[in-house]
């Protein structure tokens, strides 16, 4: 995604994009994050950011999920749930 196709559409269009899987959620969240820093010094709209956390958090959650695939694929679900 580029800085064009991101502000050419509102969230509900990037919504749209991501469930179409033209995007990924990943590919959004780096473009808003390069936006918000190219455009705060000049708006001075964000006290703080979060940004290093976000990423983290997302590799964080994608290894959770791909752990959660695997075992579901090793187990019997009803082994899972007792």
């Amino acid at each position: 995604m580029n800085f064009s196709d991101y502000a050419d559409h509102d969230a509900v269009g990037i919504a749209r994009l991501i469930k179409a899987k033209e995007v990924s959620a990943e590919e959004v969240t780096e473009m808003a994050i390069h936006v918000a820093e190219r455009m705060n010094p000049k708006l001075n709209a964000l006290v703080m950011t979060n940004f290093d956390n976000a990423q983290v958090l997302r590799f964080i959650l994608r290894m959770l999920i791909s752990s959660l695939l695997i075992c579901r694929q090793h187990f019997p679900v009803r082994f899972l749930m007792g």
